[in-house]
């Protein structure tokens, strides 16, 4: 079933890119990956069953010359060191990532993860 959905999504995503001839800075992707609790999923199950998706869909963007947002619900911290390596340029993440949300204190090291998923690529 994911196999089929990505295939039609990045066709679909493709279809666009194209018709728009470069006019097309950003592309927004999403998966709500998390609660305020923490993930929703582990990280190891997305790794091997979201993420590979999420890569060729984030390729086929860049080929076309725009970047990659994308947008998770929750506590993702623990999915931010990923988001980087499937070429994600930016995150929009809902959720209180401050000390009183209970899963919201970031390990160390993930704020600077996070502003290297923010530079330009």
């Amino acid at each position: 079933i994911m196999d089929r959905l990505s295939a039609h999504f990045i066709e679909l995503t493709r279809r666009v890119l194209e018709t728009a001839q470069g006019k097309i800075d950003i592309v927004y992707t999403f998966d709500d990956l998390g609660t305020q609790m923490g993930p929703l999923v582990s990280p190891k199950m997305w790794e091997e069953q979201i993420k590979p998706h999420h890569v060729r869909l984030n390729k086929m963007v860049k080929e076309h010359g725009a970047r990659v947002m994308y947008h998770s619900c929750g506590s993702i911290i623990p999915f931010i060191e990923g988001f980087i390596d499937m070429g994600v340029s930016t995150t929009q993440a809902m959720a209180d990532l401050s000390s009183k949300s209970p899963g919201g204190n970031p390990p160390p090291g993930s704020m600077e993860a996070t502003s290297r998923n923010c530079t330009p690529s």
